[in-house]
């Protein structure tokens, strides 16, 4: 008998695993995996009460961290070990997996520890949306810092062009895991039965909140299938996820971190799509100042 098997009667403690457990069982899965407050709390708390209580401690009303965690603490975190970007002037409406894809073809920059969209204050006219950019370690920060200082993160309307302002973020972050290989990306390879991307999206969201990046198969044959999961955040998203899938796989399953796109070398027809953007937009400048085209 397989001692990790279930047995009628056993305690919830006892491991379990995805094999014997029906996708609509929340119950048998939350015995082996805790769900997020923000998924069991619902709209309990007073969020006025906790706006203040952030500031008191020095917080920002809408920060979402444990406060109570020593590395997520200002005075903990030295200036220039700081990972954690802030960045202003982004569109409205503008997602994370947006930012992203934004930032894919300038880089490489490095791994993305989380991204956290901020959106506008409509009570006091904000219309554009700001962004809390956490790296891995301090270097990404940094070639990401310089990036965007330089005027490199623009978004394009029709009419209009839109330059983001980055600065180094008041609520300090401390570098981890700098020289390992965790990443916001996970390959998943096993089973077609498992490895289904609707099935695995179901069942992430209802055990802990995220956002996808993009889902991609990377490869299908003999009833077996990868797929590249890219989560906006490898904190509390692409972790949670690792962790939950090594709790519950079948032993034919594969979980490993993948590569994050802003870690390499950006593909040259991203390279290209967004230089003719650019260059477009120039044209259209020169135009407006009655220079002569090119």
């Amino acid at each position: 008998m397989n001692p990790n098997r279930s047995r009628p009667g056993s305690s919830a403690s006892e491991r379990v695993t995805f094999d014997e457990i029906d996708l609509t069982d929340n119950e048998r899965i939350a015995s082996v995996f805790r769900p997020m407050e923000a998924l069991t709390k619902g709209n309990e708390t007073d969020d006025q009460a906790l706006g203040d209580e952030r500031e008191r401690r020095g917080f920002s009303r809408n920060y979402r961290g444990d406060m109570n965690n020593p590395k997520n603490q200002r005075g903990m975190v030295a200036d220039d070990e700081n990972t954690s970007l802030f960045i202003t002037r982004l569109p409205p409406g503008l997602t994370a997996a947006g930012l992203l894809q934004a930032l894919v073809p300038h880089g490489p920059f490095g791994r993305v520890w989380s991204v956290n969209i901020i959106l506008p204050n409509t009570e006091k006219g904000q219309t554009g949306v700001a962004a809390k950019v956490v790296m891995f370690d301090r270097a990404g920060a940094e070639k990401l810092y310089r990036f965007i200082y330089g005027g490199g993160l623009c978004f394009y309307g029709r009419l209009t062009k839109l330059r983001a302002i980055v600065s180094w973020n008041r609520i300090k972050s401390p570098p981890s895991d700098p020289l390992g290989t965790k990443s916001r990306v996970l390959l998943i390879s096993g089973p077609d039965d498992f490895v289904d991307v609707e099935k695995l999206r179901s069942l992430f969201g209802r055990f802990f909140v995220y956002q996808e990046e993009e889902v991609e198969v990377v490869w299908e044959r003999d009833s077996k299938r990868m797929i590249e999961f890219r989560f906006c955040c490898f904190h509390a998203q692409a972790e949670a996820a690792s962790v939950f899938l090594g709790r519950l796989k079948p032993s034919t399953v594969t979980v490993k971190f993948g590569v994050d796109p802003l870690s390499v070398q950006p593909t040259t027809g991203g390279q290209t799509q967004c230089s003719a953007v650019e260059d477009r937009w120039a044209e259209l400048g020169r135009r407006r100042r009655g220079e002569p085209g090119n």
